[in-house]
């Protein structure tokens, strides 16, 4: 299934959890939608044990996720700067938004280590903190682990059994050097 036009899913055996990339789009300060990202219509699809790759998904950007005994991984994988190069001057962050569908009577806590899914108490899954990593950028050095990465910020809305996922993270950290 796409994970932008279709839906991927999780099954456990408390329960199944169904869930798509809902948008990736850009904010400006203010929280203002400024830039919209299409997906494209097809994308290759690379599996490689608990990890799945929607290849060009975005112009410029692959979508994996990862399973993991302990929770489910997503990572939007730019693969040019020019991925970067439509946005307008006044954005300033990029967004991701999941909406997963839970089973019912499931719910969610958040921690610094993310969200933490349960079924009657018992827990089922973690969905991390974000981190985004940055490896070639020419404009930026490299100088110890925290050149690498920089920490996203994640929010939250349940409404019924739908989880709604923001995970947004600073443009200029990508577009400059540190």
């Amino acid at each position: 299934q796409h994970p932008v036009n279709g839906t991927l899913f999780t099954r456990l055996q408390e329960g199944e959890l169904a869930e798509n990339l809902d948008a990736v789009y850009a904010e400006d300060i203010n929280g203002n939608t400024v830039y919209q990202y299409t997906s494209n219509a097809t994308a290759g699809v690379q599996v490689d044990g608990s990890k799945i790759t929607y290849t060009n998904l975005f112009p410029y950007a692959d979508l994996s996720y990862t399973q993991g005994s302990d929770g489910r991984k997503l990572d939007l994988v730019i693969n040019s700067q020019q991925f970067l190069n439509n946005l307008p001057a006044n954005a300033q962050f990029l967004v991701l938004k999941e909406k997963i569908t839970l089973p019912n009577g499931w719910t969610v806590l958040e921690n610094e280590h993310g969200l933490n899914v349960y079924a009657a108490g018992k827990w089922m899954a973690n969905f991390p903190q974000p981190i985004a990593t940055e490896t070639i950028s020419p404009l930026k050095s490299y100088e110890n682990d925290a050149d690498l990465m920089v920490n996203g910020e994640v929010s939250k809305s349940l409404n019924g059994n739908v989880l709604t996922v923001y995970t947004k993270f600073p443009i200029n950290w990508l577009r400059h050097s540190s």
